[in-house]
């Protein structure tokens, strides 16, 4: 059974029942903690107050841990950290009448058997953390400022939403720092002061180097991008302005809803909205993703990574 984290982080959904198997996957490390946290605590609610923790272990019946823990009397949480092998036949045999288990698993991917198998059962749950969209954020935001009686005006709210953190735990610090104004509608400014964006200011002319010249997109490059870190926010920032352009329907909505606070960039966003389709946007997107996937498992070749991604995006959008 499908279970969207966001759902469980904002009330929308709650858990059936405390007998159960929980499997948590994804990238977004922060994000997992999260969930695994809000799982431990509704066990804790409901009397689980033991737990025991297994690290690359197996569960099968051959390897069998569980039956064999002494808790005495207290109900049980059995948390596994990436086992390195999961018998889904034996899963369903395993008496969930004292236990119920997590399983973490930060390497499953979303077309291996186990994931499916969860995806699929009727009472088993299968959360995956992933890096924040933007339209997840939304959801948080909106709910966090509802919750909070808090107000920002329109820029402040944009600039929040596209330019606050991907990783959850980030973001919900962020959040957390609205509190503490006093402000009866926070504006542009008081984010701006209040909020540390983590993002290096010269990512936009990076990625805008796309309409310059192949020697100016590598000299733009090699001076502000310093670390794995800023081919990441590269990447961020070039999916924010692909998903931005697929907002508008014609020129002159870009131009008219184009976010204020980056006026300075007006220009080279019309200059790159003129030339796109959405067909092409797609093709950009997952050209983003796959080369996410190239910077995690070459963190040390950042640099010609993100500078290849940046040619190949003027190679196919001039």
């Amino acid at each position: 059974m499908k279970i969207s984290p966001e759902r469980l982080l904002t009330n929308s959904y709650k858990f059936k029942s405390p007998k159960n198997i929980y499997l948590i996957t994804g990238n977004e490390e922060t994000y997992i903690k999260k969930i695994q946290t809000y799982v431990e605590k509704f066990l804790k609610n409901h009397n689980y107050n033991d737990k025991q923790n297994f690290e690359k272990s197996k569960i099968r019946l051959e390897n069998e841990n569980i039956e064999n823990i002494n808790f005495f009397s207290n109900k049980k949480i059995i948390i596994y950290t990436n086992p390195t092998d999961i018998d889904i036949d034996y899963l369903p045999k395993i008496n969930l009448s004292e236990f119920s288990i997590i399983i973490v698993d930060h390497n499953l991917n979303s077309s291996s058997k186990i994931k499916k198998y969860f995806d699929a059962h009727d009472s088993f749950c299968s959360i995956s953390c992933y890096s924040l969209t933007r339209n997840i954020k939304k959801l948080f935001f909106d709910y966090f400022l509802k919750k909070n009686n808090i107000f920002l005006d329109e820029q402040a709210y944009w600039f929040f939403l596209d330019c606050s953190d991907n990783r959850y735990l980030i973001f919900e610090q962020e959040l957390n720092k609205l509190v503490n104004l006093n402000s009866k509608k926070i504006n542009l400014k008081e984010i701006k002061l209040l909020i540390n964006l983590n993002e290096n200011k010269n990512l936009d002319k990076v990625f805008f180097s796309i309409h310059l010249s192949a020697n100016n997109i590598i000299k733009n490059s090699n001076i502000n991008l310093n670390s794995s870190s800023d081919g990441y926010l590269l990447l961020q920032r070039a999916k924010f302005y692909f998903n931005l352009s697929l907002s508008f329907s014609n020129n002159s909505e870009a131009r008219d809803n184009f976010p204020k606070y980056l006026f300075a960039e007006k220009d080279n966003f019309m200059n790159l909205f003129y030339k796109l389709n959405p067909k092409k946007i797609i093709k950009f997107i997952k050209l983003i993703n796959k080369t996410e996937i190239l910077l995690r498992k070459n963190n040390g070749m950042f640099l010609i990574i993100s500078q290849r991604f940046l040619l190949n995006l003027k190679k196919n959008i001039h």
